[in-house]
């Protein structure tokens, strides 16, 4: 994703910004909440953010001038 990111930047091949808005969640209790079902939510909210986060970090550090990337995540909503 983050190769694709920078493939898509133009000449400069350079991301100032990474966004975390993406999680998913299954309508479940937590009572029928089984491993394999947390393990899943767990991958793509947590793992997923922190591989992507350590990926950027890496082109944010590699940078010659003084401007660093910036990370954001989006404030939380309330659930329906």
């Amino acid at each position: 994703m983050v190769q694709s990111a920078l493939e898509l930047s133009g000449p400069k091949k350079k991301i100032d910004i990474l966004v975390h808005n993406a999680a998913i969640w299954d309508k479940c209790g937590l009572a029928d909440l089984t491993d394999e079902l947390y393990d899943r939510i767990d991958d793509a909210n947590v793992k997923g953010k922190a591989s992507l986060t350590r990926k950027f970090i890496v082109i944010a550090l590699s940078r010659s001038s003084n401007e660093p990337g910036r990370i954001s995540k989006p404030a939380p909503t309330e659930q329906g």
